[in-house]
């Protein structure tokens, strides 16, 4: 087994887009393309929307209650 170093400026979030298959008993990902990630807020979205998804799909999507309309007057 070898390591490589990587330098700490090397390092980077990069969102990948592609198809996640199987083949001969084998997970793998055909990556159509890989784009740096330059906002920082987009790790935390993906953290937050995988959770999302997870409980929408565990769970049922959430259930709409009647809106409460509330106005406050001065």
């Amino acid at each position: 087994m070898t390591f490589t170093y990587v330098r700490r400026s090397d390092l980077a979030y990069v969102r990948v887009v592609g198809v996640l298959s199987r083949w001969q008993g084998f997970n793998s990902l055909v990556v159509d393309h890989i784009q740096q990630v330059v906002d920082a807020h987009e790790p935390y979205h993906h953290v937050l929307h995988a959770i999302v998804d997870t409980l929408t799909y565990e769970r049922g999507p959430p259930v709409r209650t009647a809106q409460r309309i509330t106005r406050t007057r001065i």
